[in-house]
């Protein structure tokens, strides 16, 4: 990853284990544009092999999260094309929801850090992520539809966060929710008041997640891809066998009879519930 080609408006810091991606467009609240989603998903596919990467952190600089997709953009591409052949506006669409499902099925944990406005493409960036952490001031929207077209994206990864019904409400009316009603619908797991208070939560999350063993959370983030499955217990038992006789299980049994730390941890507790 170290060699990996990133645009300027994508800031990487990896720390032990984690890798923080800060969307930097300032100018235009760090909303999305072609070479960001481009730059994205290059960034997911290294991520997907990288065993020493446990947990990922999106942000957005200067405390905005994202503002959406780029209108300016999005408006050359509507001025340069017809809607014939291979319509660019559908490409792209098609393009932010192939980055979308891959964040989703990173074996790693991704963490949603909100800041500010969380808009269009950042619910869809958020929606997508396992946790979601907000400052108690961030604010929620989904505006296509008072822009004159549909949130064809987010609504597939809203959907599968918040359910249909939740999702209606903010698709259909595209007004903006405040950090409260995020939480009581489900799209924010975490809240914190302040700056220095959100830090400290980002902080503890990360520290919650470095005691957790790798293989046994990628392994339960598959999970859910299958859960909806009729034949979703025998898969179940299939991969918590495997995972009780990997090296992870087999070490995680002896840290709890002997009290010890495991090593995929520091500074874990052993034998904690």
């Amino acid at each position: 990853m170290a060699s990996l080609a990133l645009p300027q408006s994508l800031k990487l810091v990896r720390q032990d284990g984690c890798v923080h991606v800060t969307f930097d467009r300032v100018h235009a609240r760090n909303a999305f544009d072609r070479e960001m989603w481009l730059g994205l998903g290059h960034l997911i596919a290294s991520l997907e092999a990288d065993a020493g990467v446990r947990i990922v952190v999106l942000r957005g600089a200067a405390g905005k999260f994202c503002a959406g997709g780029d209108l300016r953009e999005r408006a050359e591409l509507r001025m340069n094309s017809d809607g014939g052949g291979d319509d660019p506006l559908a490409a792209g669409s098609e393009a932010e929801a192939a980055v979308l499902r891959a964040l989703l099925g990173l074996p790693q944990v991704v963490i949603a850090a909100v800041e500010g406005i969380a808009a269009g493409a950042g619910v869809s960036l958020a929606a997508a992520s396992d946790i979601v952490l907000a400052e108690s001031g961030s604010v929620f929207m989904t505006p296509e539809v008072r822009l004159g077209f549909p949130p064809a994206q987010v609504l597939h990864f809203l959907v599968r966060r918040i359910g249909e019904g939740a999702a209606r409400g903010m698709l259909l009316t595209g007004r903006k929710i405040d950090c409260d009603e995020a939480h009581r619908i489900g799209l924010v797991d975490i809240r914190a008041s302040g700056k220095e208070a959100f830090e400290a939560a980002l902080a503890a999350l990360v520290s919650d997640l470095h005691q957790c063993a790798p293989g046994a959370l990628a392994a339960t983030k598959a999970l859910f891809d299958l859960v909806e499955l009729p034949d979703y217990p025998a898969r179940a038992a299939r991969v918590f066998a495997a995972r009780v006789r990997s090296s992870e299980g087999m070490e995680g049994e002896s840290v709890f009879f002997e009290k010890r730390k495991p090593s995929w941890c520091a500074n874990a507790d052993a034998g904690e519930d």
